[in-house]
């Protein structure tokens, strides 16, 4: 996806990207700094995607679990299950926001 396939599915500056880590204010924020977020280097990482739940005004849901296995050998190094939420306003996503669950 693009910058600008991007900037058009997004709510623009009113963007809200919230982690558990740190939260990314604005679309200029988010493209240059979502980047931090990406496993180490020595890791890979497998998803398995829950299917996404309507959760009313506007917002959906997905459950997410993650492993993380070591590149060079495929060892399990570990594992985590995560919850998905956003937020749409006006057929755009507006707020992200990630936590770890469970």
């Amino acid at each position: 996806m693009g910058v600008l396939d991007f900037r058009q599915r997004v709510g623009g500056d009113e963007i809200e990207w919230i982690t558990p880590k740190r939260t990314l204010s604005g679309i200029d924020e988010v493209e240059h700094d979502l980047i931090w977020g990406s496993p180490p280097e020595h890791l890979d990482v497998e998803f398995d995607v829950g299917e996404w739940v309507d959760l009313g005004q506007g917002r959906a849901g997905v459950r997410v679990h993650q492993v993380y296995r070591v590149k060079n050998t495929g060892d399990f190094a570990h594992e985590r299950d995560l919850q998905i939420e956003i937020a749409i306003h006006d057929g755009k996503i507006g707020r992200y926001e990630i936590r770890s669950v469970g």
